[in-house]
């Protein structure tokens, strides 16, 4: 998705994250408050300060980039509660509960179905 849209996004829910690479960085867009940061960080995963002039990231993007939803994992009843699309890490589609459940219960043993519900869970 465009700049625009991740804003807008953001706007609506301070708990989304959205990342996007450029120029060999990596770059989380997220709310803290009433405010809007573009955070960069390197290869390492270190955080770069925004020092304009000191060959540090200097803030500046270009509109076109694409942002993609950072997924935070949850628990399995986090997930169900929300009342939207879920799935378990592994997965590679979102489900209603009443879907996800009726692909846990159908595993071939009972450890799939342990795992399942213990494991990281994604809400759409």
């Amino acid at each position: 998705m465009k700049l625009s849209e991740a804003m807008a996004k953001l706007e609506g829910n301070q708990q989304f994250k959205f990342e996007s690479m450029y120029m060999g960085y990596r770059h989380v867009l997220c709310r803290r408050g009433g405010f809007i940061y573009i955070d960069a960080y390197n290869e390492g995963g270190q955080l770069i300060p925004s020092n304009i002039g000191r060959g540090q990231f200097n803030g500046n993007l270009t509109i076109n980039m694409e942002w993609e939803q950072i997924q935070e994992p949850v628990d399995f009843m986090t997930a169900a509660n929300s009342g939207k699309r879920i799935k378990c890490e592994g997965w590679d589609f979102y489900y209603f509960l009443h879907k996800a459940m009726y692909i846990l219960q159908n595993r071939d043993n009972e450890l799939d179905l342990i795992n399942g519900i213990n494991g990281k869970w994604y809400v759409e």
